[in-house]
């Protein structure tokens, strides 16, 4: 197997502000951030499109 590229940094002037606020709200991003906590139970899959599902926008809301 190749070796893999090292892993971009997150750091210098131009996402200083954002390193700030994310301190601020007590957030810290590692390499595991986005792994989502699942421990092998089964999807509900019903629950699941409720929750993503938005209807449509219609163009004339209100008119008749």
């Amino acid at each position: 197997m190749p070796a893999e590229p090292p892993l971009p940094s997150w750091e210098g002037a131009p996402l200083a502000p954002v390193d700030a606020r994310l301190a601020a709200a007590g957030i810290s991003i590692g390499p595991d951030t986005a792994t989502p906590e699942w421990y092998g139970e089964s999807l509900h899959l019903t629950v699941a499109l409720d929750v993503l599902w938005e209807p449509p926008a219609t163009a004339a809301r209100g008119s008749s």
